[in-house]
């Protein structure tokens, strides 16, 4: 019998999806909680919701909550 220590988060154990989702459902209570931003993800997306007067300023604010942990977002795609 042989071990194999993994770097990487193994798909095929049974709590690893649950485990994936636990950064983003962290990223969505905190901004919730601290920048009572209207925030929900679905996986490794995130949607905010905000009325029109607010002018995207909930964005701002969670474009700085992800720079400071470091995350990077392709413009193409936002």
């Amino acid at each position: 019998m042989a071990f194999r220590c993994s770097l990487g988060l193994s798909f095929w154990y049974v709590g690893a999806v649950l485990h994936f989702n636990r950064v983003p459902a962290f990223t969505a209570a905190a901004c919730r909680r601290w920048l009572a931003l209207p925030v929900q993800h679905v996986f490794d997306d995130f949607r905010i919701v905000e009325p029109r007067f607010a002018a995207e300023r909930g964005y701002a604010w969670f474009k700085k909550l992800t720079d400071l942990r470091g995350w990077r977002f392709d413009d193409v795609k936002d």
